[in-house]
């Protein structure tokens, strides 16, 4: 008797994925309804993030978010190209305790922006639009701003 493959298909059911971003790698948290994936640690590129997702998520329609900051918008373009839902999420809009704030940790920053995307708290409106792939990044755009607002 040869053993049954059952192929495992999300379809239907909603995936968030929140990500703490850094230079050279990233933490991600997966969390489906009342379940919570243990967060991991992988290199910083949304190609791996993508092929994981895929792989080990089939059919499911998977929301990812991430801090705005010093990264920018790439990640989110590269996301979304590849067929997933990535928003940008403001830091001020998700909820931290004062522990949370004292004891900062990779794992436990991801799995805040993956609940504030489940629980749809956190608001996602920053415009990518604004700082288009190519143009000048966040850190110039502030840079211009300064310029323009100083006297001398």
């Amino acid at each position: 008797m040869q053993p049954q493959i059952t192929k495992i298909d999300f379809s239907g059911q909603t995936f968030y994925c929140g990500i703490d971003m850094h230079r050279k790698s990233w933490t991600i948290a997966i969390e489906a309804e009342d379940v919570s994936m243990r967060p991991f640690v992988q290199d910083a590129d949304p190609d791996i993030l993508v092929n994981h997702l895929k792989k080990n998520y089939p059919g499911a329609s998977i929301i990812a978010g991430y801090e705005a900051g010093y990264f920018g918008y790439w990640a989110q373009r590269k996301l979304q190209a590849s067929g997933i839902e990535c928003l940008v999420i403001n830091p001020a809009d998700i909820p931290t305790t004062n522990k949370e704030k004292d004891q900062k940790r990779d794992p436990r920053d991801s799995k805040k922006n993956c609940k504030s995307l489940a629980e749809q708290r956190c608001k996602c409106d920053l415009d990518p639009t604004r700082f288009p792939a190519g143009g000048p990044s966040v850190h110039e755009d502030t840079e211009v701003a300064i310029k323009r607002s100083d006297p001398n």
